[in-house]
């Protein structure tokens, strides 16, 4: 995997169970479809499609939905085969990245596949030179056991050194990088070999491979919101759990400053979709029997939460992570 650089992605797809869209099978070969048409490394592909409707319109989204399985072999699949043949693609491997596909099995529908099993059927009928990297959480491996893929666990530091290197680098650039986060992990001002290593291993063990989770808990070193002097470390967060749980404790310190903000993170948590603000809004109110809440009372409350439900460029809302949305 090492081997493979980011110019050979020629598409991704990025599963969230707080975006329907992203789990189904149609939009999944719509996205893949449009992102190989865009790659620079595809560029016969794309000019073939421009030449030829019917491939367009065995790529359209209706189609997509009529049939997935024919639309990804006959629109994408066996184009890309011929071009390949005709050596109007580079003779090298391409990566296909899907994220999150646990996610997808969220919205599991009541007929038809989900994105794990289209693949698992459709898997065979892939040219050798087109590979895909998927990921999935560990606890839910499950799901993937009819996909024949080689398997890296990226929370078993003790099996994988290139992980544990990885993990050394990230620590390293950001201790190195920052005088905040210098100061405030330092002992007596100084910073020496042994105490970094001693830190340097205490967050890889309570990472168990996040970089969520380290990113996290530097982000609130460097605002000094934590300050390592003593080197028992007893006030760094053991779980990503714990980081949203202090990041909220900070934001909202009391228990009615959190239950301002409570019914939106309701709403946003039963919706299947990203909401705009308006929508947000709308939902509340709905269903609030203690009387309206005033618009400007809400984006007070909505700013409040804006580390947490971020805005898109659509303008809708969504969870900063998947792993917030289930905490």
């Amino acid at each position: 995997l090492r081997s493979f650089s980011l110019c050979q992605v020629v598409a991704y797809h990025y599963c969230q169970a707080d975006n329907a869209y992203t789990c189904l099978v149609p939009e999944f070969v719509h996205n893949v479809a449009a992102l190989l048409c865009r790659s620079p490394q595809f560029v016969a592909y794309r000019e073939q499609l421009l030449r030829e409707p019917h491939l367009q319109s065995m790529l359209s989204l209706r189609s997509c939905v009529q049939d997935p399985m024919a639309s990804f072999r006959r629109g994408v699949l066996e184009p890309l085969e011929n071009l390949h043949k005709e050596r109007k693609i580079p003779d090298e491997d391409f990566i296909i990245l899907i994220d999150g596909l646990n996610e997808a099995e969220f919205h599991k529908p009541d007929y038809g596949d989900t994105i794990v099993s289209f693949l698992s059927k459709m898997i065979g009928k892939f040219p050798s030179w087109l590979k895909l990297v998927v990921t999935v959480r560990t606890s839910l491996q499950e799901i993937i056991k009819l996909l024949p893929f080689h398997r890296i666990f990226l929370d078993r530091l003790e099996e994988n050194e290139a992980i544990d290197q990885d993990l050394q680098a990230y620590i390293l650039h950001r201790i190195h990088s920052s005088s905040e986060i210098q100061n405030n992990i330092s002992l007596n001002g100084k910073m020496d070999n042994t105490t970094f290593g001693k830190l340097s291993s205490h967050l890889k063990t309570l990472s168990q491979g996040s970089y969520l989770y380290l990113k996290l808990t530097f982000d609130l070193i460097e605002k000094g919101y934590l300050v390592l002097k003593s080197s028992s470390y007893k006030v760094v967060p053991v779980s990503l759990s714990e980081v949203y749980l202090l990041q909220c404790n900070m934001k909202f310190p009391t228990q009615s400053s959190f239950d301002r903000v409570m019914p939106l993170l309701n709403v946003a948590v039963a919706s299947l979709h990203p909401l705009t603000d308006e929508h947000i809004f709308q939902a509340i109110n709905a269903g609030n029997i203690e009387g309206t809440l005033e618009w400007d009372d809400f984006q007070q409350r909505m700013e409040n939460l804006s580390m947490f439900l971020i805005k898109r460029r659509d303008m809708t809302r969504m969870f900063v992570h998947p792993s917030f949305r289930e905490w």
